[in-house]
C-alpha cells in the first residue's frame, strides 16, 4: 500500500498488523489508523489536562441531535436555575434552625423553624429533595428543639 493511502475496511474477525511504518524520512512512527488502548488513554488525560478547551455545552451548544432533544436541553436548564436557588433558600433555612440550636436559643429555633418547615415541605414537592428526606429533616429539628425545652 502507497504512504498516505486510506487502508481497506476490516470484516469481521479481521486484524491489521500492529507494525511499524518507516517513512521516507528514516523515522519510525506508528500507523495513523492505528490507535491502541494505551494511546487513546493517553490522549483521553492530555485532554483533560488541558483546562482552555472547554466543552461544547459550557458554550451553550448542545450535543442534541434533534429539534424534541434540543428543547428538552433548554427546558433542562431554565429548571435547574430553579431548582439550585429553591436548593439555597431551603438549605438556609435549615442553617439558621440549626445555628439557633447549637446556640441553645429555643425561641429562636421555633421561629427559624416556622420558616424551614415550609421550605422543605415546598421542596419535596417540587422534586428538589425526596418527602421522606424532608420529612426526617423537620422530624429530628423538632426533635431537637423539644430537647432544648428539657
Amino acid at each position: 500500500m502507497a504512504a498516505g493511502a486510506i487502508p481497506p475496511p476490516l470484516f469481521f474477525g479481521q486484524r491489521r498488523d500492529t507494525g511499524i511504518v518507516a517513512p521516507e524520512h528514516g523515522l519510525l512512527e506508528e500507523r495513523p489508523w492505528k490507535y491502541s488502548r494505551r494511546r487513546s488513554r493517553d490522549l483521553k488525560r492530555r485532554a483533560a489536562l488541558e483546562p482552555d478547551q472547554q466543552s461544547d455545552t459550557a458554550e451553550g451548544q448542545t450535543m442534541a441531535n434533534t429539534t424534541s432533544a434540543k428543547k428538552a436541553t433548554r427546558k433542562i436548564a431554565r429548571r435547574t436555575i430553579i431548582n439550585k436557588s429553591r436548593r439555597t433558600q431551603m438549605r438556609g433555612a435549615v442553617r439558621t434552625v440549626e445555628e439557633a440550636i447549637k446556640r441553645g436559643d429555643r425561641d429562636a429555633a421555633l421561629k427559624a423553624m416556622t420558616r424551614a418547615e415550609p421550605e422543605l415541605m415546598k421542596a419535596a414537592q417540587n422534586n428538589i429533595i425526596h418527602r421522606n428526606n424532608a420529612s426526617r429533616k423537620v422530624s429530628r429539628l423538632t426533635h431537637q428543639i423539644a430537647k432544648l425545652a428539657k
